[in-house]
């Protein structure tokens, strides 16, 4: 797959927030995957993330990370296929890596230390 090097409960910012998973990509993308349970999205519209979600998302962008959230929708759909968890991990990070590369890098940062 995509990723150079990955560290869970990975802290950024100097330790000021933890991310699930910091990721490197082989391109040198940044990537902060968040695994986002029902706790992260508004009651009443379960699919839109609520407000500290988005703050998160927004610090570690401004961090130089790409926030990539894994919905537990999304994830509860793969029904525990690990191959289908690898498959849809790798297509997230792939788009983490078009998206930086259209944004002229901006989470790219090759040989980042996690």
């Amino acid at each position: 797959p995509r990723a150079a090097s990955a560290a869970p409960e990975a802290a950024l910012a100097g330790g000021l927030h933890r991310v699930d998973v910091a990721v490197v990509t082989l391109s040198g993308t940044r990537v902060a995957l968040e695994a986002d349970g029902p706790i992260h999205f508004l009651a009443s519209h379960p699919r839109v993330a609520g407000g500290a979600t988005a703050v998160r998302d927004a610090l570690v962008a401004r961090d130089g990370w790409a926030p990539v959230p894994v919905p537990y929708w999304e994830w509860d759909e793969l029904g525990g296929d690990a191959d289908a968890q690898v498959a849809y991990i790798d297509a997230k990070l792939a788009a983490a890596d078009e998206r930086a590369a259209a944004a002229g890098g901006g989470a790219r940062a090759a040989g980042a230390p996690l």
